[in-house]
């Protein structure tokens, strides 16, 4: 790693004990008087109320969040000694379970798979169209089953991911953004799943670079004192990130259907706008 590494999260083998994943996770936080004005607004005043919003523990709440992230994120060089994979095969529970596994090509399908038919059932989303694609691509329910054991067993059952949504729906709430800086934060969030070059980054600072961005774009507001503060972040510290979601989308289409999806009005065309943007300012920035 080079020297944007205090932008990055170390994982791979180190082991973290809690004291020190606290000290990584504070390091990341914007509390420092010189980054920031002082002025912040509590954007969970009204929430006292609603019993859904856990008002009395959500700053306990993203406190752990923050120090799971660290402990569920892949290992960023695992693809050095996956001899025969490609950067395009993977997301979370797969890269976590190719980090501490090989596989080759004939079975990283039925892994790609089983892991997310786990992914499905640990949302409680409907899987019928995955167990579908199983029956299509030949594997049978038993052999479907050891390979969700097997994946299991290797991530030790944690499944508790912290993803970028989580950290971003709070950063949303306090800057109160608009629907178009919203829905553009969102397709931002989702290239860090296509463009292997962010898996070196925490969901917390993907998040918080998907909303800086948005909001750099559209023009729906600054990154004041109360966004660096939920978001943990100030822009500095998340430079490297935004400035790899503006080389993406500069760069020609390469995932046609997702620019596509986000090119429709219902979502304001925000990837048409965003590209032109970037295509326009990635060198000035």
């Amino acid at each position: 790693m080079n020297s944007t590494t205090t932008e990055q999260a170390h994982t791979g083998n180190q082991k973290f004990t809690k004291n020190k994943v606290y000290r990584s996770v504070e390091k990341h936080q914007v509390f420092s008087e010189n980054k920031v004005d002082k002025i912040v607004v509590d954007c969970c005043v009204n929430d006292a109320d609603d019993p859904l919003m856990a008002s009395e523990y959500v700053d306990e709440i993203f406190d752990h969040l923050r120090v799971l992230e660290v402990s569920t994120m892949p290992d960023p060089a695992y693809m050095n000694y996956q001899d025969d994979l490609e950067w395009c095969m993977r997301v979370n529970i797969l890269d976590r379970f190719l980090s501490v596994n090989e596989v080759d090509t004939n079975n990283l399908q039925l892994a790609g798979l089983a892991s997310i038919l786990i992914a499905a059932k640990y949302e409680e989303i409907r899987s019928n169209h995955i167990i579908v694609n199983f029956l299509r691509n030949g594997f049978s329910v038993p052999r479907i089953l050891r390979a969700e054991r097997y994946i299991l067993s290797a991530l030790n059952y944690d499944l508790s991911y912290p993803s970028p949504m989580n950290f971003l729906r709070r950063i949303l709430k306090a800057g109160d953004f608009d629907l178009m800086t919203r829905t553009a934060s969102l397709y931002f969030v989702q290239i860090s799943l296509l463009d292997h070059r962010f898996i070196s980054y925490r969901p917390s600072q993907i998040a918080a670079a998907s909303a800086y961005l948005a909001r750099k774009i559209f023009g729906n507001g600054v990154w004041d004192a109360t966004v660096a503060q939920y978001a943990g972040y100030s822009e500095q510290q998340i430079k490297q990130v935004f400035l790899l979601m503006v080389d993406y989308l500069a760069r020609p289409v390469a995932h046609r259907n997702f620019y596509s999806h986000y090119a429709k009005a219902e979502f304001m065309r925000v990837s048409i706008d965003s590209r032109t943007w970037s295509k326009e300012n990635a060198k000035e920035l």
